[in-house]
């Protein structure tokens, strides 16, 4: 453990280190520059390197001001994020706004039953990847996508018709489609038949163009 008169504290998060290991008073400050994905991160590391600190993961008793310190800034950050508006929007590589959670309690079809009973403009995109701890599901009425994967949550929300374009050419350009039925012949050819969905249609895509191209 590394401590100056700051309580520089040594870190193996390279995403948390320029936070903490500067004065409670800068760190406050420099806190308010993070976007809303980024201050998530960091107070969930603060939060994994008390537990572990006060645990003796690190072989030495916790120092008490470095304690203090992390427990600070941890309150900080659980007050900012409750509050709306005190970071910016975190974007992502389409330019949408994307908001993190984790939820590892919940299975994927716990947002099968939730989304799709709403009946207001969800549907779930297959993909070859589904599964109990993977999901995809698309409302291009809201322009909005949220993925579940294994108990972390995505949700990706288009400022407009272009950005969300982009965002869903990225679904299929990313993931296979799913086939829905497999059938075999009597001398085992297999053919598998594959659904035209609200994503294809949204970017007037032929989605048997796509399985060729992509077995091509």
């Amino acid at each position: 453990m590394e401590i100056n008169k700051h309580y520089r504290i040594k870190t193996g998060h390279k995403t948390m280190a320029p936070i903490i290991n500067k004065t409670v008073r800068q760190a406050k400050l420099d806190i308010l520059k993070l976007n809303e994905g980024q201050a998530k991160v960091i107070n969930a590391q603060i939060g994994a390197e008390l537990y572990w600190r006060e645990r003796g993961a690190f072989g030495k008793p916790i120092n008490k001001n470095v304690e203090a310190k992390l427990k600070r800034l941890e309150k900080h950050f659980d007050k900012l994020l409750k509050q709306d508006g005190v970071f910016k929007p975190e974007l992502n590589r389409r330019g949408c706004v994307i908001k993190r959670s984790s939820h590892p309690q919940r299975g994927r079809y716990y947002y099968d039953h939730k989304l799709l009973g709403q009946k207001d403009g969800w549907c779930q995109y297959d993909t070859d990847q589904d599964a109990g701890y993977f999901g995809v599901w698309v409302n291009v009425l809201k322009m909005e996508v949220i993925t579940y994967c294994e108990g972390d949550v995505s949700h990706v929300l288009a400022q407009n018709s272009e950005l969300f374009k982009a965002e869903l050419q990225s679904l299929v350009d990313y993931y296979n489609p799913s086939a829905f039925a497999t059938t075999f012949d009597n001398e085992g050819n297999k053919e598998a038949y594959y659904e035209q969905n609200e994503v294809h249609d949204y970017l007037r895509i032929n989605v048997m163009d796509k399985v060729q191209q992509t077995c091509h």
